[in-house]
């Protein structure tokens, strides 16, 4: 993974956490929350793309479509576990 891609990702990343944050209303440390698990989300779904050899909608190395769908999904277990 080369710079340009962990750019975008921590770009996109940041994107979703931000307006998570804004739809439900929270703000303060549950942002740096969302934030930390939406990262951890989109790239634990770059590497399930990556091994798995998955290919949709990409930017540049960047796998997006699997790396949103898990870190959307990272951000509603983090609002489910009331973190």
């Amino acid at each position: 993974m080369e710079l340009p891609a962990i750019i975008v990702s921590l770009l996109l990343a940041s994107i979703y956490a931000l307006a998570y944050a804004l739809v439900m209303g929270k703000t303060g440390h549950r942002l740096w929350l969302y934030w930390a698990f939406s990262v951890a989300g989109f790239f634990g779904g770059f590497v399930i793309a990556a091994y798995h050899h998955w290919t949709s909608l990409g930017l540049g190395e960047v796998p997006v479509v699997e790396s949103s769908v898990t870190a959307v999904a990272l951000l509603v277990v983090a609002s489910v576990l009331r973190l």
